[in-house]
Protein backbone atom coordinates (compact mmCIF):
# COMPACT_ATOMS: atom_id res chain seq x y z
CA UNK A 1 0.00 0.00 0.00
CA UNK A 2 1.36 3.42 -0.98
CA UNK A 3 1.00 6.06 1.73
CA UNK A 4 1.86 9.75 1.44
CA UNK A 5 2.52 11.19 4.91
CA UNK A 6 1.99 14.97 4.94
CA UNK A 7 3.34 16.87 7.93
CA UNK A 8 4.26 20.46 8.77
CA UNK A 9 7.42 19.24 10.52
CA UNK A 10 9.65 16.20 10.65
CA UNK A 11 12.80 15.59 12.68
CA UNK A 12 15.64 16.12 12.03
CA UNK A 13 14.69 18.56 9.26
CA UNK A 14 12.34 20.71 11.35
CA UNK A 15 10.86 20.38 14.80
CA UNK A 16 8.76 22.30 17.30
CA UNK A 17 7.03 19.42 19.10
CA UNK A 18 5.96 15.80 19.15
CA UNK A 19 4.56 15.81 15.61
CA UNK A 20 8.12 15.97 14.27
CA UNK A 21 9.00 12.83 16.24
CA UNK A 22 5.97 10.98 14.86
CA UNK A 23 6.90 11.98 11.31
CA UNK A 24 10.45 10.81 11.99
CA UNK A 25 9.48 7.41 13.39
CA UNK A 26 6.15 6.27 11.92
CA UNK A 27 6.81 6.28 8.14
CA UNK A 28 10.06 4.25 8.39
CA UNK A 29 8.32 1.82 10.76
CA UNK A 30 5.42 1.34 8.30
CA UNK A 31 7.86 0.91 5.44
CA UNK A 32 9.49 -1.98 7.33
CA UNK A 33 6.11 -3.72 7.47
CA UNK A 34 5.82 -3.56 3.66
CA UNK A 35 4.07 -0.25 2.94
CA UNK A 36 5.45 2.10 0.31
CA UNK A 37 5.97 5.37 2.19
CA UNK A 38 6.84 8.96 1.28
CA UNK A 39 6.91 12.09 3.45
CA UNK A 40 6.11 15.66 2.38
CA UNK A 41 7.15 18.66 4.50
CA UNK A 42 7.74 22.39 3.95
CA UNK A 43 11.27 23.53 3.11
CA UNK A 44 11.82 25.89 6.05
CA UNK A 45 14.87 28.06 6.52
CA UNK A 46 16.09 25.81 9.33
CA UNK A 47 15.77 22.83 6.97
CA UNK A 48 17.85 24.55 4.31
CA UNK A 49 20.48 25.70 6.78
CA UNK A 50 20.91 22.43 8.68
CA UNK A 51 19.99 19.78 6.12
CA UNK A 52 20.10 21.52 2.75
CA UNK A 53 22.90 19.27 1.49
CA UNK A 54 20.63 16.27 2.01
CA UNK A 55 18.11 17.48 -0.61
CA UNK A 56 18.28 17.86 -4.37
CA UNK A 57 16.09 20.17 -6.42
CA UNK A 58 13.58 18.16 -8.44
CA UNK A 59 11.36 20.78 -9.99
CA UNK A 60 10.35 24.43 -10.00
CA UNK A 61 6.82 25.50 -10.88
CA UNK A 62 4.04 27.81 -9.76
CA UNK A 63 1.05 27.09 -7.53
CA UNK A 64 -2.23 28.89 -8.14
CA UNK A 65 -4.34 29.96 -5.17
CA UNK A 66 -7.27 32.01 -6.44
CA UNK A 67 -5.78 35.21 -7.85
CA UNK A 68 -2.28 34.36 -6.60
CA UNK A 69 0.42 32.58 -8.54
CA UNK A 70 3.15 31.51 -6.10
CA UNK A 71 6.61 30.20 -6.96
CA UNK A 72 7.20 26.63 -5.82
CA UNK A 73 10.32 24.50 -5.55
CA UNK A 74 10.23 20.76 -4.97
CA UNK A 75 13.19 19.02 -3.31
CA UNK A 76 13.85 15.35 -2.66
CA UNK A 77 15.80 13.74 0.17
CA UNK A 78 15.50 10.63 2.32
CA UNK A 79 14.98 9.57 5.93
CA UNK A 80 15.97 6.05 6.95
CA UNK A 81 15.16 4.76 3.48
CA UNK A 82 11.90 6.72 3.11
CA UNK A 83 11.73 9.41 0.38
CA UNK A 84 11.22 12.89 1.83
CA UNK A 85 9.88 15.69 -0.38
CA UNK A 86 10.19 19.31 0.71
CA UNK A 87 8.06 22.07 -0.80
CA UNK A 88 9.68 25.47 -0.78
CA UNK A 89 8.82 29.12 -1.28
CA UNK A 90 11.43 31.62 -0.13
CA UNK A 91 8.92 34.30 0.88
CA UNK A 92 6.65 31.98 2.86
CA UNK A 93 9.06 29.55 4.52
CA UNK A 94 12.48 31.21 4.71
CA UNK A 95 11.77 32.59 8.20
CA UNK A 96 13.21 32.15 11.71
CA UNK A 97 10.25 30.19 13.12
CA UNK A 98 8.05 27.39 11.81
CA UNK A 99 4.76 28.94 12.96
CA UNK A 100 3.27 32.02 14.52
CA UNK A 101 3.02 34.47 11.63
CA UNK A 102 0.07 36.61 10.56
CA UNK A 103 -0.03 34.91 7.17
CA UNK A 104 0.10 31.31 8.41
CA UNK A 105 -3.22 30.75 6.64
CA UNK A 106 -1.58 31.56 3.29
CA UNK A 107 1.63 29.69 4.09
CA UNK A 108 -0.07 26.38 4.76
CA UNK A 109 -2.75 26.86 2.12
CA UNK A 110 0.13 27.10 -0.37
CA UNK A 111 1.78 24.02 1.09
CA UNK A 112 -1.42 21.93 0.96
CA UNK A 113 -2.31 23.13 -2.52
CA UNK A 114 1.18 22.24 -3.71
CA UNK A 115 0.93 18.74 -2.19
CA UNK A 116 -2.17 17.98 -4.26
CA UNK A 117 -0.88 19.66 -7.43
CA UNK A 118 2.42 17.75 -7.21
CA UNK A 119 0.98 14.29 -6.50
CA UNK A 120 2.31 12.92 -9.85
CA UNK A 121 5.85 13.96 -8.81
CA UNK A 122 5.71 11.60 -5.82
CA UNK A 123 5.38 8.53 -8.08
CA UNK A 124 2.17 6.58 -8.50
CA UNK A 125 -0.86 8.14 -6.82
CA UNK A 126 -1.02 7.11 -3.17
CA UNK A 127 -3.63 4.77 -1.79
CA UNK A 128 -3.74 6.83 1.41
CA UNK A 129 -3.12 10.50 2.05
CA UNK A 130 -2.22 10.83 5.73
CA UNK A 131 -2.43 14.41 7.06
CA UNK A 132 -1.61 15.77 10.51
CA UNK A 133 -3.01 18.69 12.53
CA UNK A 134 -4.51 21.89 11.14
CA UNK A 135 -1.53 22.88 8.99
CA UNK A 136 -2.21 20.01 6.58
CA UNK A 137 -6.01 19.87 6.92
CA UNK A 138 -6.51 21.74 3.64
CA UNK A 139 -4.78 18.98 1.69
CA UNK A 140 -7.76 16.72 2.44
CA UNK A 141 -10.22 19.43 1.42
CA UNK A 142 -8.35 20.22 -1.80
CA UNK A 143 -8.21 16.50 -2.63
CA UNK A 144 -11.97 16.08 -2.14
CA UNK A 145 -12.70 19.27 -4.07
CA UNK A 146 -10.45 18.34 -7.03
CA UNK A 147 -11.81 14.79 -7.17
CA UNK A 148 -15.07 16.18 -8.61
CA UNK A 149 -13.24 17.00 -11.85
CA UNK A 150 -10.40 14.44 -11.54
CA UNK A 151 -12.01 11.02 -10.91
CA UNK A 152 -8.62 9.33 -10.42
CA UNK A 153 -8.26 11.25 -7.14
CA UNK A 154 -11.49 9.85 -5.73
CA UNK A 155 -9.90 6.46 -5.04
CA UNK A 156 -7.36 8.03 -2.62
CA UNK A 157 -8.44 7.44 0.98
CA UNK A 158 -7.64 10.02 3.62
CA UNK A 159 -6.51 9.69 7.23
CA UNK A 160 -6.41 12.71 9.50
CA UNK A 161 -4.48 12.54 12.78
CA UNK A 162 -5.08 15.05 15.55
CA UNK A 163 -2.00 15.59 17.68
CA UNK A 164 -3.21 18.73 19.42
CA UNK A 165 -6.86 19.78 19.16
CA UNK A 166 -6.18 23.10 20.91
CA UNK A 167 -4.68 24.44 17.65
CA UNK A 168 -7.46 24.17 15.09
CA UNK A 169 -6.62 26.57 12.28
CA UNK A 170 -9.32 29.18 12.87
CA UNK A 171 -9.48 32.04 10.41
CA UNK A 172 -11.94 34.68 9.30
CA UNK A 173 -14.68 33.77 6.85
CA UNK A 174 -13.27 36.23 4.32
CA UNK A 175 -10.27 33.93 3.74
CA UNK A 176 -12.48 31.17 2.31
CA UNK A 177 -12.03 32.39 -1.26
CA UNK A 178 -9.34 35.08 -0.96
CA UNK A 179 -6.73 32.83 0.68
CA UNK A 180 -7.89 29.22 0.53
CA UNK A 181 -9.46 29.52 -2.96
CA UNK A 182 -12.30 27.17 -2.05
CA UNK A 183 -15.85 27.56 -3.37
CA UNK A 184 -18.14 29.36 -0.92
CA UNK A 185 -20.22 26.21 -0.52
CA UNK A 186 -17.45 24.70 1.57
CA UNK A 187 -18.23 27.16 4.34
CA UNK A 188 -21.61 25.64 5.16
CA UNK A 189 -20.40 22.26 3.94
CA UNK A 190 -18.07 21.79 6.90
CA UNK A 191 -15.78 24.72 7.57
CA UNK A 192 -18.15 27.10 9.38
CA UNK A 193 -17.42 27.69 13.04
CA UNK A 194 -18.96 30.22 15.39
CA UNK A 195 -16.34 31.58 17.76
CA UNK A 196 -16.91 34.40 20.26
CA UNK A 197 -19.77 35.75 18.18
CA UNK A 198 -17.80 35.62 14.91
CA UNK A 199 -18.41 33.40 11.92
CA UNK A 200 -15.02 31.80 11.36
CA UNK A 201 -13.46 29.01 9.35
CA UNK A 202 -12.16 25.99 11.24
CA UNK A 203 -9.79 23.89 9.13
CA UNK A 204 -9.48 21.08 11.65
CA UNK A 205 -13.26 20.70 11.76
CA UNK A 206 -13.39 20.45 7.98
CA UNK A 207 -10.70 17.78 7.85
CA UNK A 208 -12.36 15.76 10.61
CA UNK A 209 -15.63 15.75 8.71
CA UNK A 210 -14.15 15.02 5.28
CA UNK A 211 -11.44 12.47 6.15
CA UNK A 212 -12.22 8.79 5.74
CA UNK A 213 -10.69 8.13 9.15
CA UNK A 214 -9.59 10.31 12.05
CA UNK A 215 -7.00 9.03 14.49
CA UNK A 216 -5.81 10.09 17.91
CA UNK A 217 -4.33 8.23 20.88
CA UNK A 218 -6.72 5.85 22.73
CA UNK A 219 -7.04 8.06 25.81
CA UNK A 220 -7.39 11.20 23.68
CA UNK A 221 -10.19 9.50 21.72
CA UNK A 222 -12.21 9.19 24.93
CA UNK A 223 -11.32 12.61 26.31
CA UNK A 224 -12.27 14.54 23.18
CA UNK A 225 -15.96 13.85 23.77
CA UNK A 226 -15.79 16.24 26.73
CA UNK A 227 -15.78 20.05 26.32
CA UNK A 228 -12.77 20.55 28.61
CA UNK A 229 -10.53 18.53 26.29
CA UNK A 230 -12.15 19.21 22.90
CA UNK A 231 -11.77 23.01 22.92
CA UNK A 232 -15.17 23.56 21.33
CA UNK A 233 -15.10 20.64 18.90
CA UNK A 234 -16.78 18.02 21.11
CA UNK A 235 -19.89 18.09 18.90
CA UNK A 236 -17.77 17.36 15.82
CA UNK A 237 -15.99 14.56 17.71
CA UNK A 238 -19.38 13.03 18.53
CA UNK A 239 -20.37 13.34 14.87
CA UNK A 240 -17.28 11.50 13.58
CA UNK A 241 -17.14 8.94 16.39
CA UNK A 242 -17.93 6.14 13.93
CA UNK A 243 -14.63 6.79 12.14
CA UNK A 244 -12.57 7.97 15.12
CA UNK A 245 -9.83 5.50 16.02
CA UNK A 246 -7.56 5.49 19.05
CA UNK A 247 -4.09 4.26 18.14
CA UNK A 248 -1.38 4.02 20.79
CA UNK A 249 1.78 5.96 20.01
CA UNK A 250 4.85 3.84 19.48
CA UNK A 251 8.51 4.56 20.13
CA UNK A 252 11.58 3.96 18.01
CA UNK A 253 13.55 1.77 20.41
CA UNK A 254 16.58 1.72 18.13
CA UNK A 255 16.84 5.52 17.91
CA UNK A 256 15.80 6.30 21.50
CA UNK A 257 18.15 3.79 23.09
CA UNK A 258 20.06 4.99 26.17
CA UNK A 259 22.59 2.23 25.62
CA UNK A 260 23.81 3.80 22.37
CA UNK A 261 22.19 7.25 21.93
CA UNK A 262 25.02 9.73 21.19
CA UNK A 263 23.01 12.50 22.89
CA UNK A 264 23.02 10.64 26.21
CA UNK A 265 26.27 11.58 28.00
CA UNK A 266 26.47 8.39 30.07
CA UNK A 267 24.95 5.24 28.60
CA UNK A 268 22.97 2.79 30.69
CA UNK A 269 20.89 -0.37 30.38
CA UNK A 270 18.17 -2.15 32.34
CA UNK A 271 20.84 -4.32 33.94
CA UNK A 272 23.33 -1.50 34.66
CA UNK A 273 21.76 1.86 35.49
CA UNK A 274 24.80 3.60 36.95
CA UNK A 275 24.98 5.75 33.82
CA UNK A 276 21.46 7.01 34.53
CA UNK A 277 22.55 8.31 37.93
CA UNK A 278 25.48 10.07 36.26
CA UNK A 279 23.09 11.61 33.71
CA UNK A 280 21.01 12.95 36.60
CA UNK A 281 24.09 14.56 38.14
CA UNK A 282 24.95 16.07 34.78
CA UNK A 283 21.51 17.68 34.48
CA UNK A 284 21.84 19.00 38.02
CA UNK A 285 25.23 20.46 37.11
CA UNK A 286 23.99 22.05 33.90
CA UNK A 287 21.13 23.79 35.71
CA UNK A 288 23.19 24.85 38.71
CA UNK A 289 21.40 22.48 41.11
CA UNK A 290 22.91 20.66 44.06
CA UNK A 291 24.23 17.34 42.79
CA UNK A 292 22.28 15.24 45.28
CA UNK A 293 21.62 11.63 44.27
CA UNK A 294 18.55 11.26 46.51
CA UNK A 295 16.84 14.49 45.60
CA UNK A 296 13.95 13.88 43.19
CA UNK A 297 14.55 15.49 39.82
CA UNK A 298 11.45 16.33 37.79
CA UNK A 299 11.95 17.47 34.20
CA UNK A 300 9.44 18.41 31.55
CA UNK A 301 10.14 19.17 27.89
CA UNK A 302 6.97 21.07 27.06
CA UNK A 303 5.47 24.43 26.27
CA UNK A 304 4.31 26.45 29.29
CA UNK A 305 0.63 26.11 28.45
CA UNK A 306 -2.36 24.85 30.43
CA UNK A 307 -2.72 21.82 28.19
CA UNK A 308 0.60 20.44 29.42
CA UNK A 309 -0.47 20.40 33.08
CA UNK A 310 1.54 23.45 34.08
CA UNK A 311 -1.58 24.83 35.77
CA UNK A 312 -1.47 21.91 38.21
CA UNK A 313 1.91 23.08 39.48
CA UNK A 314 0.61 26.64 39.56
CA UNK A 315 -2.33 25.57 41.74
CA UNK A 316 -0.26 23.81 44.40
CA UNK A 317 2.77 26.12 44.32
CA UNK A 318 1.35 28.76 46.70
CA UNK A 319 0.32 26.06 49.18
CA UNK A 320 3.72 24.42 48.90
CA UNK A 321 5.64 27.66 49.28
CA UNK A 322 3.51 28.69 52.28
CA UNK A 323 4.63 25.57 54.16
CA UNK A 324 7.22 26.30 56.83
CA UNK A 325 10.33 24.20 57.37
CA UNK A 326 8.88 22.42 60.39
CA UNK A 327 5.74 21.40 58.47
CA UNK A 328 7.68 20.37 55.37
CA UNK A 329 9.86 18.14 57.51
CA UNK A 330 6.80 16.10 58.46
CA UNK A 331 5.87 15.54 54.79
CA UNK A 332 9.41 14.67 53.67
CA UNK A 333 10.29 12.15 56.34
CA UNK A 334 10.83 9.42 53.75
CA UNK A 335 13.24 11.49 51.65
CA UNK A 336 16.57 11.11 53.42
CA UNK A 337 18.58 13.92 51.85
CA UNK A 338 15.70 16.40 51.79
CA UNK A 339 14.95 15.64 55.43
CA UNK A 340 18.59 16.21 56.34
CA UNK A 341 18.55 19.63 54.71
CA UNK A 342 15.32 20.61 56.42
CA UNK A 343 16.64 19.36 59.74
CA UNK A 344 19.70 21.55 59.29
CA UNK A 345 17.48 24.59 58.83
CA UNK A 346 15.56 23.57 61.92
CA UNK A 347 18.79 23.19 63.89
CA UNK A 348 19.79 26.68 62.79
CA UNK A 349 16.65 28.00 64.42
CA UNK A 350 14.99 28.67 61.04
CA UNK A 351 12.14 26.16 61.32
CA UNK A 352 9.60 28.98 61.26
CA UNK A 353 10.65 30.22 57.79
CA UNK A 354 8.38 29.32 54.87
CA UNK A 355 9.83 27.59 51.82
CA UNK A 356 8.81 30.56 49.70
CA UNK A 357 10.28 33.17 52.04
CA UNK A 358 11.72 36.07 50.04
CA UNK A 359 15.34 36.64 51.03
CA UNK A 360 15.04 40.48 51.12
CA UNK A 361 12.56 40.06 53.97
CA UNK A 362 15.10 38.19 56.11
CA UNK A 363 17.11 39.90 58.79
CA UNK A 364 20.88 39.93 58.42
CA UNK A 365 21.21 37.18 61.00
CA UNK A 366 18.59 35.01 59.32
CA UNK A 367 20.23 35.43 55.93
CA UNK A 368 23.61 34.44 57.33
CA UNK A 369 22.20 31.34 58.99
CA UNK A 370 20.35 30.40 55.80
CA UNK A 371 23.58 30.60 53.85
CA UNK A 372 25.31 28.62 56.57
CA UNK A 373 22.90 25.71 56.04
CA UNK A 374 24.83 24.53 52.98
CA UNK A 375 28.07 24.36 54.98
CA UNK A 376 26.91 22.31 57.95
CA UNK A 377 28.32 18.79 57.95
CA UNK A 378 31.19 19.48 55.57
CA UNK A 379 34.86 19.32 56.51
CA UNK A 380 35.90 22.93 57.19
CA UNK A 381 39.65 22.63 57.72
CA UNK A 382 41.31 26.02 57.10
CA UNK A 383 37.88 27.67 56.55
CA UNK A 384 37.07 30.98 58.20
CA UNK A 385 33.45 32.06 58.84
CA UNK A 386 32.66 35.68 59.68
CA UNK A 387 29.21 36.43 61.13
CA UNK A 388 27.83 39.92 61.61
CA UNK A 389 25.30 39.92 64.48
CA UNK A 390 23.72 36.54 63.59
CA UNK A 391 21.61 36.57 66.77
CA UNK A 392 19.40 39.41 65.55
CA UNK A 393 15.77 38.32 65.65
CA UNK A 394 16.47 35.22 67.73
CA UNK A 395 14.70 34.20 70.91
CA UNK A 396 17.22 33.56 73.75
CA UNK A 397 16.54 29.81 73.42
CA UNK A 398 17.37 30.00 69.70
CA UNK A 399 20.67 31.68 70.55
CA UNK A 400 21.61 28.43 72.28
CA UNK A 401 20.85 26.62 69.00
CA UNK A 402 23.12 29.06 67.18
CA UNK A 403 25.92 28.39 69.64
CA UNK A 404 25.64 24.66 68.97
CA UNK A 405 25.95 25.39 65.24
CA UNK A 406 29.12 27.39 65.88
CA UNK A 407 30.48 24.47 67.85
CA UNK A 408 29.69 22.09 64.96
CA UNK A 409 31.73 24.30 62.63
CA UNK A 410 34.60 24.33 65.11
CA UNK A 411 34.44 20.54 65.47
CA UNK A 412 34.82 20.28 61.67
CA UNK A 413 37.98 22.37 61.70
CA UNK A 414 36.66 25.87 61.00
CA UNK A 415 37.58 29.20 62.56
CA UNK A 416 34.54 31.29 63.51
CA UNK A 417 34.68 35.08 63.87
CA UNK A 418 31.52 36.73 65.24
CA UNK A 419 30.71 40.45 65.43
CA UNK A 420 28.13 40.45 68.17
CA UNK A 421 26.48 42.27 71.11
CA UNK A 422 24.65 39.27 72.54
CA UNK A 423 26.15 38.40 75.94
CA UNK A 424 25.49 34.66 75.62
CA UNK A 425 27.51 34.57 72.38
CA UNK A 426 30.32 36.59 74.00
CA UNK A 427 30.40 34.37 77.09
CA UNK A 428 30.90 31.29 74.88
CA UNK A 429 33.72 32.74 72.79
CA UNK A 430 37.27 31.39 73.07
CA UNK A 431 38.71 34.86 72.56
CA UNK A 432 37.15 38.34 72.70
CA UNK A 433 38.18 41.65 71.19
CA UNK A 434 36.19 44.31 73.04
CA UNK A 435 35.68 47.49 71.00
CA UNK A 436 34.68 50.61 72.85
CA UNK A 437 34.70 52.19 75.25
CA UNK A 438 31.07 52.90 74.23
CA UNK A 439 28.80 52.53 71.22
CA UNK A 440 28.54 54.67 68.09
CA UNK A 441 30.88 57.66 68.16
CA UNK A 442 32.05 56.61 71.61
CA UNK A 443 33.65 53.51 70.15
CA UNK A 444 36.41 52.90 67.69
CA UNK A 445 39.31 51.48 69.68
CA UNK A 446 40.26 48.19 71.24
CA UNK A 447 39.47 48.37 74.95
CA UNK A 448 40.35 44.87 75.97
CA UNK A 449 41.34 41.47 74.57
CA UNK A 450 41.44 37.97 75.99
CA UNK A 451 39.17 35.19 77.16
CA UNK A 452 35.71 36.08 78.46
CA UNK A 453 37.09 35.63 81.98
CA UNK A 454 39.92 38.09 81.29
CA UNK A 455 37.50 40.60 79.78
CA UNK A 456 35.33 40.27 82.86
CA UNK A 457 38.30 41.17 85.10
CA UNK A 458 39.38 44.15 82.97
CA UNK A 459 38.17 47.44 84.56
CA UNK A 460 38.41 49.21 81.17
CA UNK A 461 35.73 46.99 79.64
CA UNK A 462 32.11 47.99 80.06
CA UNK A 463 31.12 44.68 78.45
CA UNK A 464 33.02 42.80 81.09
CA UNK A 465 30.77 44.16 83.82
CA UNK A 466 27.83 42.21 82.41
CA UNK A 467 29.48 38.88 81.63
Amino acid sequence: MKILFVSSECAPFSKSGGLADVAFSLPPALQKTGDDMAIVIPMYRVTQENCGDQFELVKTCSVTLGQRSLACSLYRGALNGVPVYAIGNEHLFHRPRLYGYGDDSLRFAFFCRAVIDLLPEFGALPDILHCNDWETALAILYLKNDAVLRPELSRIKTVYTIHNIAYQGQFGKSEMESTFALPSGWYHGGLSYEFEGRQDINLMKGAMLMADATTVSPTYARELHYPYFAHGLQGVVDLVDHKLYGILNGIDVAHYNPESDPLVPYHFTVEDRTGKARCKREIQRLFGLNQESEWPLLASVARLVEQKGIELIREILPQLMDMDVNSALEFCGGMKTVSQRLQTLQQLGLGYLTLGEETPSLSGGEAQRLKLASEIGRTQTDSVFVFDEPSIGLHPLDVQVLLRVFQALLDNGATVVVIEHDLDVIRNADYVIDMGPGGGESGGRVVATGTPEEIQENPESITGRYL
